[in-house]
């Protein structure tokens, strides 16, 4: 018969898996508390291990029930009340947050974001972990002065420990490190080894008894749950990939002296004429534009690089999705020809949790485009990228990032590709009736309603952009700033976006060109405007997965085109002013 686990509340979610104990009672009941309690009240960790080891069925939950934070915990309820025990099993490390889950018959995987990279780790169910792991006296806690009051799984209270966290030194010397130095994600996102957690935080980079945290390879920037039927296996499969590794299926230990270790791994046939090891992955962070926020990025780049060559740069920092990219082979020739592949992971992602997401919506949109031009900044003084020769990309929502770049720096790009592009929010969401309005205030805010979030998305809107540098030059008869060639890319069926929004978008683009010397020298050189609106007649918003490679020729081949043009132009213009008296 069907059971309510919790009544609906504002801002309560909760995933809920069914466990079957095959443990022995625990000398004494577990105490309870409602689901909604606060973390201080939670009950510790061993009534949860001792309701565990009753046998019988119980619920696992991720809930972020009485987490201020709002991110995921591992929590526990007796199948006969769920309504009542929800008790705390574990909470993630700062800097680590829970996505999703996998469970077996002692053991449960979580899969993470860890220092906003993907990761996964164990978490042993067995009530034996009590016995066998020393945890710290209230005394000896307060002999320190950087201790933490933990709510993990046998998480001892003690000193914060330097933990394996990279030096900067480590991270110079290899491409695929991992930088110690915190992220500057809001409220501890990722921190140092050694600050101060907020109360009720877990040290992280620090071993918990009972909790594996998976060795991953460097290269994995996709981490996906394999298929994992059998709840009594030894060992759990992912499924790795990267933009230079296809996927790879592995398995690690569940159980045993060896648990988390690496038993298994798919072999692939060697076949393709682009080889990983022609190519390096480097870890890296910039600074936002607008603050002191940290941003992760991730770059592709052929081992042998030439300082300055091409680079496209891509973000998305919508709905609180992560900018994972794996296996694309549409992208392996734009590495074959020595171009750079940077990704953003701009606030408005999920990479940093709730938080980070919640950070780039409404009227603080435009953080996203804040930190993505901070991500170019560092690209450009690192020498991953020249002037001019750098593409931005954006698809769907991320399109509104992308232009939102090229509107600011249009100066410094070679290039914008915009793929299904959301670029006129004033229009789109004044219809209350529009797919991206009644549903999604909590993402953009209420536009038509606050005359805050109307402002911010009249500032951050591309469209709008545009109109007010049209403006401006016809006021002032001085040329407009500088902006790249831009290809934007629609379906005529789009039931998400309009077409409609990119055709302006574009018409505006055109209008400023004509009223610009280069962009007139472009039209002649090229019988036409640099700005393109590539109409398809279907495939929806996400487009045909038959012409998805013939799509990407067209796009990748006016990037390639726009830059070359770009880098010779502004090679000439250097060897004009060397000419010059």
């Amino acid at each position: 018969m069907p059971k309510c686990i919790a009544p609906r509340q504002p801002g309560l979610e909760y995933y809920v898996e069914h466990y079957q104990s095959k443990g022995s009672p625990p000398a004494s009941a577990p105490s309870s508390k409602d689901p909604g309690s606060s973390p201080s009240s939670v009950p510790h960790v061993d009534s949860a291990l001792a309701m565990l080891s009753q046998p019988g069925s119980h619920l696992m939950l991720l809930t972020n029930s009485g987490n201020s934070t709002g991110e995921l915990r591992l929590m526990t309820a007796a199948l006969d009340q769920p309504e009542r025990e929800w008790q705390l099993l574990y909470e993630s490390p700062t800097g680590t947050t829970i996505s999703d889950m996998d469970m077996f018959a002692e053991h449960c995987v979580l899969y993470e974001r860890r220092h906003g990279r993907p990761a996964a780790s164990i978490v042993s169910l067995k009530n034996d972990l009590l016995e066998e792991d020393e945890v710290d006296t209230e005394e000896d806690v307060a002999d320190s002065s950087t201790s933490v009051p933990s709510l993990a799984l046998g998480m001892p209270d003690g000193p914060v420990a330097d933990g394996d966290v990279d030096t900067e030194e480590e991270v110079s010397e290899s491409s695929t490190s991992v930088p110690s130095l915190a992220l500057g994600m809001p409220d501890g996102f990722m921190c140092e080894a050694t600050s101060t957690p907020t109360e009720g935080s877990v040290v992280s980079d620090r071993p918990v008894p009972g909790v594996t945290p998976l060795q991953l390879p460097a290269w994995a920037t996709s981490v996906a749950p394999g298929l994992n039927g059998d709840p009594n296996a030894t060992s759990v499969r992912l499924v790795l990939s990267s933009p230079i590794e296809p996927e790879t299926h592995v398995d690690f230990r569940l159980d045993g002296d060896g648990v988390g270790e690496l038993v298994h791994q798919d072999k692939l046939p060697d076949e393709s004429p682009h080889s990983p090891d022609d190519y390096g992955i480097r870890h890296l962070h910039a600074t936002s534009a607008y603050d002191d926020v940290e941003v992760p990025l991730t770059v592709v780049h052929p081992v042998h690089r030439v300082r300055g060559s091409p680079l496209l740069l891509t973000a998305y920092g919508a709905y609180g999705e992560c900018l994972d990219p794996g296996m694309d082979a549409s992208l392996l020739p734009l590495l074959g020809r020595g171009w750079t592949l940077a990704f953003a992971h701009v606030r408005g992602g999920g990479e940093g949790g709730r938080r980070w997401h919640l950070a780039a919506t409404g009227a603080n949109k435009c953080r996203s485009v804040d930190d993505l031009e901070g991500c170019l900044d560092f690209l450009l003084y690192e020498g991953y990228g020249d002037q001019g020769n750098i593409a931005v990309e954006g698809t769907s929502a991320g399109a509104l990032v992308a232009a939102g770049l090229v509107m600011r720096r249009g100066q410094d790009l070679g290039a914008a590709l915009l793929r299904t592009p959301f670029l006129d929010l004033l229009a789109t969401t004044a219809d209350p009736r529009a797919p991206l309005v009644a549903h999604e205030v909590s993402e953009w805010g209420d536009i038509a309603g606050d005359a805050t979030c109307r402002r911010a998305a009249t500032l951050l809107c591309p469209y709008q952009s545009a109109l007010r540098m049209l403006e401006e030059t016809k006021a002032t008869e001085e040329p407009p700033p500088q902006l790249p060639p831009v290809l934007a890319t629609v379906a005529l069926d789009d039931d998400r976006v309009p077409s409609w929004a990119a055709g302006k978008f574009i018409g505006a683009l055109q209008a400023l060109e004509r009223h610009s010397d280069l962009g007139m020298s472009r039209r002649l050189h090229l019988r036409g405007s640099s700005h393109c609106l590539l109409q398809r007649q279907s495939g929806g918003h996400f487009g045909h997965e038959q012409q998805y490679y013939k799509d990407r020729a067209e796009e990748y081949a006016f990037i390639i085109a726009a830059c070359e043009r770009s880098k010779k132009s502004k090679e000439e213009e250097k060897e004009k002013k060397q000419l010059k008296p």
